[in-house]
């Protein structure tokens, strides 16, 4: 049996998938590096809060002000629903280079409150904000509050509410601090892009909830996310370079011509990675792009099914 190479760019086409991705979310990507579009890529989907149905939790402390009901009452019926809520987000989320210190550090989200929309599709802003958790199944919302990204409190909610959500991330044998950091401390730290732990009110210190930033300000999570992704497109390019016959063989029947070079390519459709062949209309599922570590198995699932059925319409 001859030889057969294998064409393939994965690191090129992994690049042109999340170039397009930022187009459609109409960021503003001109002159920026490969390196800086992949972690400010995953960055942004950090930042962003996947439209699926969700549990509403309030805590003990939540108040809601006259004026707010309205906006949250909107708000919670497109968490419940599962309708986007990317509207509601951050003023800066179109900001490629913008870095969300509250929720790099302690994982806290704000939401807009608004009913009433921009010309730039995003709700119109107010003086006060929604503060909360969101994981695939939950969304946890731990007050109504003005701008202020240095409130420890908002964490003392969480340990007091959800011990289970900030437990994780307990340094168990660490001596409480004489003299615990301040707000003011918090603030200057936080600007230099420095990680530092917390005491709340149990005596204990926790650290970076959020993941952490790094010393550019950006995400430590989007960088951990880029590095598995890239790893596992690497791994398995390398499967396909070393197993060109099992490869053919998965894409195309025994009484096709065997060329001299099997040509592959890289797309992505809902959350989903999959290896297409020129000149083949069936494609391998990879895996998915790194999952919700709070994905329940029936989530799971359903974000895969939902995928193959859009894979299915696609020839390469």
């Amino acid at each position: 049996m001859p030889f057969m190479d294998v064409i393939s760019n994965f690191q090129s086409d992994f690049i042109d998938i999340l170039r397009r991705e930022l187009k459609a979310w109409q960021s503003d990507i001109r002159g920026l590096s490969d390196e800086e579009i992949q972690l400010g890529y995953f960055e942004l989907c950090q930042r962003m809060i996947d439209p699926v149905p969700r549990t509403i939790v309030f805590s003990r402390e939540f108040k809601c002000p006259e004026g707010c009901k309205e906006g949250l009452n909107l708000l919670v019926y497109k968490l419940q629903t599962g309708e986007s809520v990317f509207p509601h987000l951050s003023r800066r989320i179109r900001k490629f280079k913008f870095h969300d210190g509250l929720l790099n550090c302690w994982g806290i989200q704000h939401l807009h409150l608004g009913t009433s929309y921009q010309s730039d599709g995003l709700i119109e802003g107010g003086p006060l904000i929604l503060y909360g958790v969101f994981t695939s199944s939950h969304a946890y919302l731990l007050d109504i509050r003005e701008h202020d990204w240095y409130q420890i409190d908002l964490l003392e909610i969480i340990r007091c509410n959800w011990p289970d959500l900030i437990a994780p991330f307990q340094y168990k044998h660490c001596l409480p601090s004489p003299t615990p950091p301040t707000v003011d401390d918090l603030r200057a730290l936080r600007n230099k892009n420095i990680n530092t732990t917390i005491q709340l009110g149990d005596g204990m210190s926790y650290f970076a909830p959020g993941g952490g930033t790094m010393a550019n300000g950006m995400s430590f999570l989007a960088l951990q996310r880029l590095q598995h992704e890239r790893e596992q497109l690497s791994a398995f390019e390398r499967a396909a370079r070393f197993n060109p016959d099992q490869f053919w063989e998965r894409f195309f029947t025994p009484i096709q011509p065997r060329p001299k070079a099997l040509r592959l390519k890289l797309v992505a459709f809902g959350g989903y990675y999959f290896c297409a062949a020129v000149g083949s209309d069936v494609l391998l599922s990879i895996w998915p792009r790194f999952p919700d570590t709070h994905d329940s198995p029936e989530q799971h699932l359903l974000r895969r099914v939902r995928a193959l059925a859009c894979a299915a319409r696609y020839v390469i």
